[in-house]
C-alpha cells in the first residue's frame, strides 16, 4: 500500500466513510480521555473544567471544525514562515494525531469483532495519521 498523495488520490476519497471513520476514531478518543479525567479526578472540577462524560461528544465536533481550520491556518503559515512554518506545522499535527491515536485500539478492537461497522477494509491498531482517507477500491 502506498501512502495518500493528495494530487493523485482526491478523486478516489469516499468522503462519507472518511468522515465517518475519523468521527468514530475522535468518538472512541474521547472515551479514553474522559477515562483519563474520571481516573485522575480532573474530570470533576469547577464549572470551568470539561466533565468527563461530555469528552465522547466534544471531541467529534471539535475535531470536526479545528482540524480543517488548522490545515487551512497551516499551509498559510507554511507559505509565510516557510521552513520554520513547516517544522511548526509538523509539530502541531503530530501532537494531535497523538491525542486521537489514543482512541485507535477501540477503533481496532470493533474492526475485529464487526468488521462491517469500521468503514474501511484494513484498520490498524495504531494511527497516527491525523485524518485517515478512505480510498474507493474500485478507482485503486
Amino acid at each position: 500500500m502506498s501512502a495518500f498523495s493528495f494530487a493523485d488520490d482526491i478523486k478516489k476519497v469516499q468522503w462519507g466513510r472518511t468522515i465517518g471513520l475519523n468521527m468514530m476514531r475522535a468518538f472512541a478518543a474521547g472515551i479514553v480521555w474522559g477515562i483519563v479525567l474520571l481516573v485522575t479526578g480532573n474530570g470533576s472540577g469547577g464549572a470551568d473544567a470539561p466533565q468527563w462524560f461530555m469528552l465522547p461528544i466534544m471531541l467529534p465536533l471539535g475535531y470536526l471544525f479545528i482540524v480543517p481550520m488548522f490545515l487551512i491556518i497551516g499551509k498559510i503559515m507554511t507559505a509565510i514562515l516557510g521552513q520554520l512554518g513547516e517544522i511548526g506545522v509538523g509539530m502541531m499535527t503530530l501532537l494531535m494525531g497523538l491525542g486521537l491515536a489514543v482512541g485507535d485500539p477501540l477503533v481496532y478492537l470493533l474492526y475485529k469483532l464487526k468488521p462491517a461497522l469500521v468503514p474501511t477494509e484494513k484498520f490498524n491498531i495504531l494511527n497516527f495519521a491525523l485524518i485517515l482517507f478512505v480510498l474507493d477500491p474500485n478507482k485503486v
